[in-house]
């Protein structure tokens, strides 16, 4: 419970997010992912959980660059790769542009 309440912190460093991010509690991860302080390489190798809960958490982050949404529309679960692809698409809308239009992201 105390690891769970260390990755929510707004404060935690991101040393300290790298250890909790091996944790093995799914929960922990998610809640190192979805703190602002991770940095963006340790969300890279979060993508590539085996967990698929941890990768649709990441999957409807908004806050998440395009990029990396990018690459969880390729998941192997079905169910992240459609999450990650209407997160994309919502986040096109946002910004005035049609869901398909790729080519226009800032990748």
């Amino acid at each position: 419970a105390w690891a769970l309440s260390v990755a929510d912190c707004p404060d935690v460093c991101p040393e300290v997010l790298r250890k909790l991010a091996a944790h093995n509690d799914v929960d922990v991860r998610i809640a190192v992912a979805d703190n602002k302080n991770t940095p963006i390489d340790l969300i890279e190798v979060l993508l590539d959980d085996f967990s698929c809960d941890l990768r649709f958490a990441l999957a409807e982050n908004h806050n998440l660059p395009e990029k990396l949404l990018l690459r969880l529309t390729d998941d192997e679960n079905p169910y992240v790769a459609q999450r990650a692809q209407k997160t994309l698409s919502r986040l096109l809308l946002v910004r005035g542009l049609e869901p398909g239009a790729r080519m226009h992201l800032n990748v």
